[in-house]
């Protein structure tokens, strides 16, 4: 019986072989697991490293000036932007001294605004009149430099208040710009300009907000944005308008393009034989897609684009020719690349037209050729629009680039045109 016992008790020598080696392979496994496990811990070590370093210096980034080739231009230039994304970054090279005082400006004319109405808190103030906003100063306003001796402007510096009526002066100063100087920057308007803007709003909403630098700087985005607006538009339709293929050689659109810059026939509804001055369809087509996409846009909600009935203002056409001069810049390779709407280089091309779009009016009074395209373009814009129809009551430059042989030639064919039949 014990015999029996004990022979049942005793492991086979085969099985207990077997349970050895399947021990050795185990601590063989565990071991190896524990190598790879120090190995990734390692590598987790070194990639937490390198992402504390990726995030100084993306710490160190922030608030830098991003330097791109060219505006993104989505078809709608009026996308809606978040407060900390209009944190577009100027310098304050005239080194303006701590406290300055600008005297009142009139307000900018008329009181029409391209701004949405927001509604607003009514904030704790005293009851009474509001003050004369006569004389406002302007206290500098010290923001952290992360490097450089350049100081930066973020909307995000402003409070709510200052916010909106930033907002609100800066889409009347991309008004200015496109219906009276598209660069006041260089006409030494822009400080005047942006205080005007600020006052007409801040009275406007019943505001006493203090007027700082750097609502000045920010408000003076607004002309940048209108320009870039426009080109946006350009640079969307002139490889259709103008039958620029990307397929084509390069010699070819070279040549094409060359042939439209020179003597600048890209005004002519034929561009090779220089018939239909002002004419082209670019120039509606962009005057549409830029003011008049639809009756809530800036074209049909500010008179500033009717001037009185007189039609589309002079200015507004010389500033989108230099805008169709920049697009087609960008072909002049054979192929597109990115050119800069710059105004030491285009505000030229904008002041040639606006004195040749003058001097045609001088030149063709009897033909009344300016006068009707203005009220042509004006009318067409608004039709696109789908927008009331405004009522429009009738009212030799050195610079220029029209010949006196344009001159007579123009004089000589609008003598039978009618816009209403014949469009443009």
């Amino acid at each position: 019986m014990l015999e029996s016992r004990a022979a049942s008790s005793s492991v086979d020598p085969d099985m207990a072989k077997i349970l050895v080696e399947r021990a050795e392979k185990a601590e063989a496994l565990v071991t190896t697991l524990k190598e790879e496990l120090a190995e990734s811990e390692n590598v987790q070590s070194k990639l937490n490293l390198k992402i504390e370093r990726m995030q100084s210096q993306i710490d160190k980034l922030k608030g830098v000036k991003q330097v791109r080739s060219g505006p993104v231009c989505p078809y709608d230039v009026n996308i809606k932007q978040e407060d900390d994304t209009m944190s577009n970054l100027l310098s304050n090279d005239d080194q303006r001294a701590e406290t300055e005082i600008f005297p009142s400006p009139p307000f900018l004319t008329p009181s029409h605004s391209s701004s949405p109405s927001i509604p607003l808190r009514r904030s704790k103030r005293k009851e009474g009149p509001v003050p004369s906003l006569e004389h406002v100063a302007l206290k500098k306003i010290k923001v952290s430099k992360p490097g450089g001796d350049r100081t930066k402007y973020r909307m995000s510096d402003l409070s709510g208040l200052e916010k909106l009526v930033v907002k609100d002066a800066q889409a009347l100063v991309g008004i200015f710009v496109a219906t009276e100087d598209a660069y006041p920057e260089l006409s030494g308007r822009k400080d005047k300009l942006a205080k005007e803007s600020w006052t007409k709003v801040s009275t406007k909403r019943q505001l006493q907000l203090e007027f700082t630098i750097t609502a000045a700087n920010l408000i003076t985005l607004g002309s940048t944005r209108m320009r870039n607006r426009v080109k946006c538009a350009a640079r969307s339709l002139v490889q259709t308008l103008y039958s620029i293929t990307k397929n084509s050689p390069k010699l070819q659109t070279r040549k094409q393009v060359e042939k439209l810059l020179g003597r600048y026939n890209y005004i002519y509804k034929d561009p090779v034989k220089r018939t239909g001055i002002y004419r082209h369809p670019s120039i509606q087509t962009i005057i549409n897609m830029t003011w008049f996409r639809n009756a809530a846009d800036d074209g049909p909600t500010n008179a500033e684009f009717s001037d009185g009935g007189d039609g589309i203002p002079l200015s507004t056409i010389a500033l989108t020719l230099a805008a169709i001069h920049c697009a087609l810049d960008e072909w002049i390779t054979g192929e597109r690349e990115d050119v800069e709407f710059r105004n030491h280089v285009y505000q030229k091309h904008y002041t040639k037209h606006l004195d040749s779009l003058n001097e045609l009016e001088e030149h063709t009074v009897e033909e009344n050729i300016i006068p009707r395209l203005r009220k042509h373009w004006l009318k067409t814009a608004l039709n696109f629009a789908r927008a009331p129809e405004l009522s429009m009551v009738p009212t030799g430059h050195p610079n220029t680039h029209l010949t006196t042989t344009d001159l007579e030639a123009a004089k000589s064919e609008w003598k039978d045109i009618d816009l209403d039949e014949d469009d443009i």
